[in-house]
């Protein structure tokens, strides 16, 4: 039983007349939020770990998996208390639901040494722009990392489909490709990995899929060998947008369009060539979005060892199969001892 009665809006007390960082990270399994603190432009400074130099917005859109950091100044003077909204896109959503709140608020307060209490609800004004209605990330093609640093070329293309079937018992499974992840708890595939022979953990390829030691149908492994630069493209034949998240590694984003198909590795160069050339410092982050029927190319250094997931953060998504692995430079991890107890 859930009792709402005694709630209300958090308080958020910030000294007057400053510069103050607030960072949003969006924790939520399915929902796209676009957070405003009215009346109040912020700069966005950092996104999904990354630095950025300061760029002005009204609003940001943060979609599940995604972190920004924003400095907001004190020094607006129609009040000393405004609304900070964080509003569902609900047009992301299927079917309408009557109960749900989409619009969830706190209050922003400055304070100094002759504030008063807060008596009354914020009378702030909100942004006079139209709220999103698109499933979408913030468009920051005007942010750019504080550290400079341009994409390597690339030793590598993997293209990956990303979409939805009907499989068993009617149920819809998501894929990578020919691909629907199932995972196994009780033996994990790190430990599948360690635990398998040398014949099967080591590929002649410097980057293949590993299907001798994972069945490829239900474990999709992307094993490198060695430092491998890759680009990777992700083409979306879903009608939903995907936000897609990459473990232990940020990647440039350098090729993106919401219609079409995205090139190959043999077209990539020409279709730069095209549209303005490789992007001068682009961002990188862990956490693209997808739209529906629409296209990403992002190019990975992957030089951390390990076994990382690649996934949809709809936590559903994830759940039904669209996840896989990379198993990054598997010569140095084929040495690593797991204690038994773990």
């Amino acid at each position: 039983h859930c009792d709402s009665s005694n709630t209300s809006e958090p308080i958020f007390d910030l000294t007057a007349g400053q510069r103050h960082r607030l960072r949003f990270i969006n924790v939520g399994a399915f929902a796209e939020f676009q957070i405003q603190i009215d009346e109040h432009p912020f700069y966005i400074t950092e996104v999904d770990g990354t630095d950025v130099h300061p760029e002005k917005f009204h609003r940001l859109n943060i979609l599940p998996g995604q972190r920004y950091s924003v400095i907001v100044e004190t020094n607006v003077t129609t009040a000393d208390a405004y609304w900070l909204r964080a509003r569902m896109v609900t047009h992301c959503f299927t079917t309408k639901n009557d109960r749900l709140q989409p619009e969830i608020r706190g209050i922003l307060r400055y304070i100094s040494s002759s504030s008063k209490p807060l008596t009354a609800d914020p009378k702030s004004k909100d942004w006079s722009e139209a709220v999103e209605t698109i499933c979408r990330d913030l468009n920051t093609s005007a942010v750019h990392p504080v550290q400079h640093l341009s994409p390597p070329p690339a030793d590598d293309f993997v293209a990956l489909r990303a979409n939805f079937m009907i499989g068993a018992w009617r149920l819809a499974r998501g894929f990578f490709n020919e691909s629907t992840w199932h995972a196994n708890a009780t033996h994990p595939s790190l430990h599948r990995f360690l635990d398998a022979k040398p014949e099967v953990t080591s590929l002649e390829a410097p980057l293949a899929i590993n299907d001798k030691a994972f069945n490829k149908d239900n474990d999709f492994v992307l094993q490198t060998k060695g430092m491998r630069t890759v680009d990777i493209s992700i083409n979306n034949f879903d009608d939903g947008a995907h936000p897609f998240h990459l473990h232990g590694h940020k990647f440039f984003i350098i090729a993106q369009a919401r219609s079409g198909y995205p090139p190959t590795s043999a077209t990539l160069d020409k279709y730069l060539q095209q549209h303005g050339g490789m992007p001068e410092n682009p961002l990188r982050r862990d956490t693209v979005t997808v739209e529906a029927y629409s296209w990403v190319i992002v190019r990975v250094v992957l030089d951390n060892p390990g076994i990382w997931a690649l996934h949809c953060h709809n936590t559903w998504h994830s759940e039904s199969g669209m996840v896989m692995q990379l198993l990054v430079q598997s010569e140095v991890v084929s040495g690593w001892k797991v204690d038994p107890q773990h």
